[in-house]
């Protein structure tokens, strides 16, 4: 692991070298964790991912290369009821 050298600005903001945020693929705005070990003596940061990014990306590649389906031909194919909306027959199980 390679260790960098940080600074601190008079309004305690860290600056993180160029190398670090194109490695990391930091951008502003970016959220970052922040963990300190017990004895005060190590600062860990860790770039914050959104899950739902990463599940809409493979949603977006699926739907691309035409793996996906409609609700109405979903329901059809697994022997599902929908109302004329498109949502589940109020009262009833999923399946009839």
């Amino acid at each position: 692991m390679a260790s960098n050298v940080v600074t601190i600005d008079g309004r305690g903001r860290i600056a993180v070298p160029s190398t670090l945020r194109e490695q990391l693929d930091l951008k502003p705005g970016d959220a970052l964790f922040v963990q300190v070990e017990e004895n005060g003596s190590v600062l860990r940061l860790a770039k914050a991912v959104n899950p739902f990014d990463s599940f809409a990306a493979l949603g977006e590649r699926e739907y691309r290369a035409g793996r996906t389906k409609n609700l109405r031909t979903f329901a059809a194919e697994e022997g599902i009821s929908l109302d004329d909306d498109g949502s589940l027959p109020s009262g009833t199980g999923s399946r009839r």
